[in-house]
């Protein structure tokens, strides 16, 4: 896996780009693609990115569960203000509990999110 920096930070007027980082990461991209996470079309366009690396993508609220230690997107709100954030983690699980790991983040100050609201797998297909 290949870990990338987000190339363009969140802003009053920016939005960043650390999902398009993070799905790089994710699927072991040459380079971060181009994708706008407002763009209303944002997932189907992740999916075809995932879908030519062969993969399918699965995206589940996280409250745990059980899983197959594997990596992932962690989604969830991030320390540097009211919009959401993006990371990569590995999932875990035992028979009493399950939880994340933070990996990497694609923002330069490497605070990665205060909550898990959401996870990303990538599926081989």
């Amino acid at each position: 896996m290949k870990f990338f920096n987000q190339t363009i930070l969140h802003s009053e007027h920016t939005n960043g780009n650390c999902w398009a980082t993070c799905l790089a990461c994710l699927l072991d991209l040459d380079k971060i693609p181009e994708l706008d996470i407002l763009n209303p079309a944002w997932w189907k366009l992740s999916e075809q990115i995932a879908n030519e690396k062969n993969f399918t993508l699965f995206e589940v609220p996280w409250y745990g569960g059980r899983f197959q230690s594997r990596y992932c997107i962690i989604s969830g709100d991030s320390p540097r203000g009211s919009f959401k954030h993006s990371v990569i983690g590995k999932l875990h699980a035992s028979e009493e509990k399950a939880w994340v790991e933070f990996i990497h983040d694609p923002h330069p100050d490497k605070s990665f999110i205060t909550s898990v609201d959401y996870i990303t797998l990538a599926l081989p297909q």
